[in-house]
């Protein structure tokens, strides 16, 4: 390096100095460490009978402490000759200088105050100087040049294998640009835990030695753990071959495979350059595995897992082959979680991986496709033969014996099995049906095999309730949910502006409008109501602070239904004081009714819920009360203001005097109790009559007002109280005929 920078230096300007403080008779040579000359004026035109520069390479020879001092003497034709030895910063030598100075010079003495010898030592400190500048710049621009070699690998690479799902296909073109890249005649990557095994090999010299090399490079992959946590870089030789290779870590940070490049031991040893390129690709092979394995347990995660099932249905229907999917879960998981540990959890799941992978062909795909879920691809397999190996994972996993500190834990699973053919319809349907056959299996007592196949209606049923949670997902996120309003009025005279209770409806695909009954069993079997809730709520404090601004309009009391897994799930509570704090809402008009059963089902959760909410100011009322068991014996444990008698007691009332006495004893009750009373379904006059003869405070149902939408009946009303007086209708008789619009 300190060679060529040296020779890279310009030396014409020393001449044009030479000539302004000797006009004539002075010569200058320079030669670099070889000896070989860089620069001299024309020494034999002057005839000085000296060859400089075989001088100056003599004078390489001298000792260190004699180095950068001139050396002076007088040469046989009268002329003097100066020389002496550069260095640079390091203290290495660079090159010889020589100044010859013509005898003829008028007053030239050497030894006293000698001229020229400040001239060369002061040339030498220049040539120093600008040595050490071109050095530093010339070892940046080889810098810069293996950086870029290697970006070059990176941006090659990463515009081969991003967005690649399939592992082995990345993978092998990181290999191959390893070898390209780094010129070595053979590239390898090795993951033993994954059975991966990637070679490229451009030497066909090393190809009868590739079992070889392998094998010692999986002999040292675990050796030396602790360093290669740290980068180290095992540089060595391997026979008559030299050896760069790297581990590679997996997402825990632990040694998972090695990364190695071989090279013939004549080439060039490896370089930095090299070292860094191979320690970027390690660090990608990490970064592939994250995309497309589980850390847990090293197998494929759900995106490799959906890539495998695509490409075993693309080869179903073109060649007609048969393939099936298993959908496994393992029961329980969730409780081990919660009373034993989550350290104890994943250990079971990496004991079933184990298990599966034990069991399964080296052609089948094993993938963790969630929390306590397996996806299992067993090609070129029948259903017949899919359940066979599903029914013996399950009683292998169940005749594992686990031992988390001295506890013993009982293992089991629960399997869906689905077959791939030519007339399956998509990847994704192929999945779902699986998972509905391992979720009938599941509600039939876990620690069983379920197959789904065709005519069985009740899986058909699920299959058909799976694919609304695509659908209702996109509802939401398309904002095509609609908020409908019926309207609840006073059967006493008593002054309410007005009160609605918050009905929902849904727009398809194809603009159709759809009643709850359509998608709701769906959402609450795949719990969706929470986000469907959460929207519900959002929209509908959006309308109603619109019209709590005006006068007429301050007391509007609002009913909002909430499902019971919103009462339990875990970030609920805090979304709706949340949006209770939003500027312009009116706490106190707003009542949240949950239906018995679901207060029943999650009594904690509920108790915990209305007292938090209570507390900010909204009221509660039970929705299809009387349906229950155990209603009156729950009731004094909830803190509610309102009861909401069934509506199937509410129409047949005046038929039937069991119906009849049903209602009002629930109304003697919930008065007893301080509630107040509302009948649904009130779908004439008569009905409405008698629900007034027996003390019911509030009704609801066709018979008073359909269910419109929100927006249109909050307008519509707003024009009614906004008429000038004497049009002769009161509040209760105006928003009568708004909703018997509808």
């Amino acid at each position: 390096m300190a060679n060529k920078a040296f020779n890279l230096l310009d030396f014409d300007k020393y001449s044009r100095l030479l000539r302004s403080i000797f006009p004539s008779g002075a010569d200058v040579t320079i030669c670099n460490m070889d000896g070989d000359l860089l620069w001299t004026t024309d020494l034999s035109a002057r005839n000085h009978n000296i060859d400089a520069a075989a001088f100056l390479k003599s004078t390489l020879s001298v000792k260190s402490s004699d180095i950068e001092t001139v050396r002076h003497s007088k040469l046989g034709d009268g002329n003097f000759l100066y020389s002496m030895v550069m260095t640079n910063d390091s203290g290495e030598q660079i090159g010889a200088l020589a100044l010859v100075v013509d005898c003829t010079i008028k007053n030239h003495k050497p030894h006293s105050n000698d001229i020229a010898e400040e001239f060369l030592q002061g040339i030498a400190a220049c040539i120093k100087s600008e040595h050490q500048i071109v050095a530093e710049l010339d070892g940046m621009a080889g810098e810069l040049a293996e950086r870029y070699d290697e970006l070059n690998l990176v941006y090659d690479t990463d515009d081969h294998v991003n967005g690649l799902q399939e592992a082995r296909f990345a993978l092998q073109i990181l290999v191959d640009n390893c070898a390209t890249y780094m010129d070595v005649g053979m590239s390898t990557l090795l993951l033993p835990d994954r059975k991966i095994c990637i070679s490229h090999i451009k030497d066909e010299n090393l190809s009868a030695e590739k079992a070889s090399i392998v094998s010692r490079l999986r002999k040292g992959i675990f050796s030396t753990s602790a360093a290669s946590k740290c980068g180290t870089v095992v540089n060595s030789q391997m026979g008559a071959r030299k050896a760069l290779s790297i581990p590679v870590l997996g997402g825990d940070g632990n040694v998972t495979g090695i990364l190695a490049t071989i090279k013939n031991s004549q080439m060039p040893d490896y370089t930095n350059s090299d070292r860094n390129l191979l320690e970027v690709m390690s660090r990608k092979v990490t970064k592939i595995l994250q995309t497309v394995y589980d850390p847990l347990t090293g197998q494929l995660n759900r995106s490799g897992y959906e890539y495998h099932v695509r490409q075993n249905l693309l080869a179903s229907q073109e060649q007609g082959t048969t393939h099936c999917i298993l959908d496994l879960d393992i029961d329980d998981l969730q409780i081990i979680n919660d009373t034993i540990s989550y350290q104890a959890g994943d250990e079971i799941i990496k004991n079933v991986a184990k298990v599966i992978d034990d069991l399964i062909r080296d052609t089948d795909i094993l993938s963790r496709t969630g929390g306590d879920e397996f996806g299992v691809l067993l090609d070129n397999c029948t259903l017949e033969d899919g359940e066979s190996v599903a029914e013996k994972i399950r009683l292998t996993i169940t005749a594992l014996e686990y031992t988390w500190q001295d506890q013993r834990i009982e293992i089991s699973t629960t399997i869906g099995v689905a077959a791939i053919t030519p007339d399956s319809e998509s990847p994704a349907s192929v999945i779902s049906t699986a998972e509905v056959a391992r979720n009938a299996a599941k509600e039939s007592g876990k620690n069983r095999v379920q197959v789904y196949k065709k005519g069985n209606s009740d899986l058909i049923r699920r299959k058909g309730e799976m694919q609304w949670v695509s659908r209702i997902k996109n509802a939401l996120r398309e904002n095509r949910f609609q908020i409908y309003s019926q309207v609840i009025v006073p059967l006493s005279n008593r002054s309410e502006n007005f009160h609605v209770e918050i009905l929902l409806r849904l727009r398809d695909e194809n603009g159709d409008i759809l009643t709850p009954w359509a998608f709701i069993p769906a959402a609450e079997r795949y719990h969706l109501m929470p986000d469907i809730d959460k929207w519900v709520i959002n929209k509908t404090l959006s309308e109603f602070v619109r019209i709590w601004k005006t006068d007429w309009a301050k007391s509007a009391q609002v009913s909002i239904n909430l499902s019971g897994q919103s009462m339990s799930a875990r970030d609920f509570l805090g979304f709706v004081i949340e949006q209770l704090g939003r500027e312009g809402v009116v706490a106190k008009n707003i009542c949240f009714e949950i239906t018995e059963s679901a207060a029943i089902e999650n009594i904690d959760e509920a108790k915990e819920f209305i007292s938090s909410i209570r507390k900010r100011g909204c009221r509660f009322s039970l929705d299809d009360f009387g349906t229950g068991l155990s209603s009156f014996a729950y009731l004094k444990n909830l803190s509610v203001d309102y009861l909401k008698i069934d509506g199937s007691f509410v129409k047949e009332i005046i038929d039937d005097p069991v119906s009849n006495t049903m209602v009002s004893a629930i109304n003697q009750v919930g008065h007893v109790m301080g509630l107040e009373t509302l009948a649904e379904f009130v779908e004439n006059q008569a009905i409405m009559n008698r629900l007034a003869e027996l003390g019911i405070d509030y009704a609801q149902g066709y018979g008073i007002g359909k269910p419109m939408p929100l927006e249109k009946y909050l307008d519509e009303i707003s024009n009614i109280q906004r008429a000038p007086p004497g049009k002769g209708k009161s509040q209760t008789r105006g928003l009568r005929a708004v909703s018997n619009k509808s």
